[in-house]
């Protein structure tokens, strides 16, 4: 196993798949052909788990418009649904020039799919430059 420097308030999942099955029981009257059922097993039961207990945090350096909102869009399109309906965690953060300071707001990855789709939406009813000088603080206060 290696070892890396941890930080406080940061989730490490160190996942020993070598280790699933000990060389003991890999005798010569076992089946090599149930390993990958072994892994697939594994996998199931774990692959949700940075989703569930992990933080994603999702910073955005752009200060006006809706730049960060469609970049947290597309980014969420990658995922699954499943992984979407477990993610508790995942924090916006972008420039508020309004408020001259960073907008922060920690939800699920469904309110954010739900809230982008909302948005989609109303950006779509704005001007160019209403959608140029919209701002993330327009969407409620911080979470600060």
């Amino acid at each position: 196993m290696h070892y890396i420097d941890h930080k406080p308030d940061t989730t490490y999942f160190y996942l020993p798949l070598c280790s699933v099955l000990d060389s003991d029981q890999l005798s010569s009257e076992s089946k090599p052909d149930r390993i990958p059922l072994v892994c697939r097993q594994v996998h199931t039961e774990v692959a949700l788990l940075p989703y569930v207990l992990g933080t994603f945090d999702f910073f955005s350096a752009a200060g006006e418009g809706f730049q960060g909102l469609w970049a947290l869009k597309r980014y969420l399109e990658g995922w699954s649904s499943r992984q979407i309906d477990v993610t508790v965690h995942l924090k916006f953060r972008q420039n508020s020039f309004a408020l001259e300071e960073i907008w922060v707001r920690t939800r699920t990855a469904a309110y954010w799919v739900a809230k982008l789709e909302e948005l989609s939406i109303s950006a779509g009813n704005m001007t160019p430059t209403e959608r140029r000088h919209f701002d993330v603080s327009s969407m409620g206060p911080s979470d600060t």
